[in-house]
């Protein structure tokens, strides 16, 4: 899945030749769903599992709106060794600012449903995150102490806003470029 919208994914057999041209380079980690929401691709276990058989440390990075005990037990059984789940709020009112379309209480109840299931197999590594912004700065510490006695870690981001991206040239044909050392 990428950030054109929840039906454009890539092909199985093409993520399966990235997944093994990482594990055939020694790539210790694998992310899943960086930058965008993987549990709305229909092959998610699939990748998964095809993943967690070549490489070590496969990560999964998810909003946790669709992250059900169900999904989450799926996932421990493939072998997944984190799951980051972004939240960027501690309560109702700024997670709908921030997230517009998900449910805070649901979330945060499959983040608990995980939590046991860690505890009952050992495994995956819990994290969430909150991207510190002008709707929920004010939130920050309310965040921390929520989340930190109950997951493995708790990450702190900062917001960018890049301004003049459109200014920046965009490089149509890596071939024109030289390499120097």
């Amino acid at each position: 899945v990428n950030h054109m919208g929840d039906s454009v994914h890539l092909e199985l057999e093409d993520i399966y030749k990235i997944i093994d041209q990482c594990a055939n380079n020694r790539l210790m980690t694998f992310f899943i769903g960086n930058g965008s929401e993987p549990t709305v691709n229909p092959q998610l276990l699939k990748v998964v599992e095809y993943a967690c058989l070549r490489i070590p440390d496969v990560v999964l990075f998810t909003n946790g709106s669709r992250l059900t005990k169900d999904l989450s037990e799926q996932l421990i059984n493939l072998g997944i060794s984190r799951i980051n789940i972004s939240l960027d709020a501690a309560s109702k009112e700024s997670y709908l600012k921030i997230r517009k379309k998900s449910n805070l209480e649901v979330v945060e109840k499959n983040i608990h449903d995980l939590v046991a299931l860690k505890n009952k197999h050992s495994r995956p590594l819990v994290r969430v995150s909150f991207c510190s912004q002008p709707d929920n700065k004010h939130e920050k510490s309310r965040f921390i102490e929520k989340w930190k006695n109950v997951v493995d870690s708790v990450e702190i981001q900062n917001l960018h806003i890049f301004k003049n991206m459109n200014k920046l040239q965009i490089i149509n044909d890596f071939h024109e470029q030289k390499m120097i050392n």
